[in-house]
């Protein structure tokens, strides 16, 4: 298997209403790292909570788009993952906790189990290249990332000495992940 070829596993930044199910993240209570100013993952509560902005004509998708862009991925497909042994991965729940804004309808009756995707494995990049030293607390590196809507030439490239070869791992503010996953969708 060619494990060299990896993906960035992006959460959609922002979406039409009419499409998608999508709320606000309510109970972010999370600390920052006082090197880098960088939130602690360490820090989130136990269950994420979020509230609906809208329902969106394809109501609940594989994700929920949210305003803290975190990885809520639908249960069944991280009940996939899990079952054909794909490594690197935690998840935390999420709760649908009602309507953000002062809706006052209820909240359909059928809402699929979300979890928040969390990278357990870690990965140094090559490129783009750090824009700086590692934080000396946490060791968080800032990549040079090119702006939304540019590529880099070569695509992403990881330091493979610092990859356990885990299927999902992180480095970035989401993650990357071989081309084993892709093959189960």
């Amino acid at each position: 298997m060619d494990r060299t070829s990896l993906y960035k596993l992006d959460m959609t930044y922002a979406t039409s209403h009419r499409l998608y199910a999508g709320g606000q993240w309510v109970n972010d209570s999370r600390s920052k790292c006082s090197g880098c100013d960088v939130f602690d993952e360490s820090s989130e509560p136990k269950v994420i909570q979020i509230a609906l902005n809208h329902l969106g004509r394809r109501g609940f998708v594989e994700q929920v788009w949210n305003s803290h862009s975190l990885p809520i991925i639908r249960e069944d497909l991280i009940d996939l993952w899990q079952q054909n042994h794909l490594t690197g991965l935690d998840t935390k729940p999420v709760s649908i906790v009602g309507w953000f804004e002062g809706h006052r309808r209820l909240l359909p009756r059928s809402i699929p189990n979300y979890f928040r995707l969390i990278t357990t494995s870690k990965v140094r990049l090559i490129t783009p290249k750090p824009r700086g030293s590692p934080c000396r607390r946490c060791g968080f590196v800032e990549y040079d990332f090119p702006k939304t809507g540019t590529h880099l030439r070569n695509g992403i490239q990881i330091d493979q000495a610092s990859w356990d070869e885990a299927d999902f791992c992180g480095g970035m503010c989401q993650g990357v992940v071989d081309t084993r996953w892709t093959s189960l969708l």
